[in-house]
């Protein structure tokens, strides 16, 4: 008598999702400010995240408290940069070995482009699933799990949502990150 009133979960057409990831497709040149908590085997922080995204460039800037840059990443196709503070720039073909061979951990900066934005690029559909608004709501991809707790919309991308809140783990690392603005550039 009761399953009378029950409601079936609404899903969204399959359309709306295709259309969705379409249109982060061509969201390319963007920026993001977030808190991020980076927690590894040996050392757990948080920091400030600024992230500018203008294909073929990346600029990522980790400060820490009191503004203070803690480390700030230049990527261009042909080489990356790592400033940690006042030290001298470190130089390398790889961000992700730059990082790794500086900092002790890695922000997968190369994946981290369309993970940022909920974009399931080059990932095979068997690799991420939908949540019920049909946005990606978990992806796997490179030894990585995204998982994405929250999607928003953002003054001057209305057309887009984008996440708010995810996390990626990857056996070794937990990276959490609360957006707190997306922008264009």
């Amino acid at each position: 008598m009761l399953s009378g009133c029950a409601q079936k979960p609404v899903s969204l057409p399959e359309a709306s999702t295709t259309q969705h990831q379409i249109k982060l497709t061509t969201f390319n040149n963007w920026q993001i400010k977030a808190r991020v908590s980076i927690k590894t085997k040996d050392d757990a922080f948080t920091a400030s995240l600024l992230w500018q995204q203008q294909p073929p460039n990346q600029i990522v800037e980790l400060n820490g408290m009191l503004g203070q840059n803690y480390a700030r990443i230049e990527v261009n196709p042909e080489l990356a940069s790592l400033r940690i503070e006042d030290n001298p720039i470190y130089q390398a073909r790889q961000v992700e070995e730059l990082m790794m061979n500086h900092l002790g951990y890695i922000l997968p900066v190369t994946a981290m482009t369309n993970w940022l934005k909920g974009s399931s690029a080059g990932v095979i559909e068997e690799q991420w699933s939908l949540n019920e608004a049909g946005y990606i709501a978990e992806l796997r991809d490179r030894g990585w799990r995204i998982t994405y707790k929250r999607y928003a919309s953002f003054p001057g991308i209305k057309d887009l949502q984008l996440p708010s809140r995810l996390t990626l783990t990857n056996g070794q690392e937990t990276i959490k990150i609360a957006v707190q603005s997306w922008s264009r550039l």
